[in-house]
């Protein structure tokens, strides 16, 4: 799924060079990831005093963890936990 990703960004935006293009993609996605770790956190710890504490601190060890490799490397990690999240984010939602 990645690889059609970054060709579509490529085809869309009439780009030559991938390897930017799949570089940006995954920047983009990890910062996304980021915010939708701090966001499901904070739907699932939401009763709790300490909720957004411990929403900020599961998006900061995300940030420094070991899998900080596979955020800039081309795999598709990256795409798959941003779609996990984003299916959490809307089963906590409730909506």
């Amino acid at each position: 799924m990645f690889p059609f990703t970054v060709s579509t960004m490529a085809n869309f935006i009439d780009a030559q060079n991938l390897a930017y293009i799949g570089l940006f993609l995954q920047l983009f996605l990890s910062f996304l990831n980021t915010l939708m770790i701090y966001r499901v956190g904070k739907s699932v710890f939401g009763k709790i005093p300490e909720a957004e504490r411990i929403a900020e601190l599961s998006a900061r060890f995300y940030v420094v963890s070991h899998s900080a490799v596979y955020q800039v490397a081309f795999y598709s990690e990256n795409l798959f936990l941003f779609l996990s999240l984003f299916g959490l984010s809307i089963i906590y939602s409730g909506k």
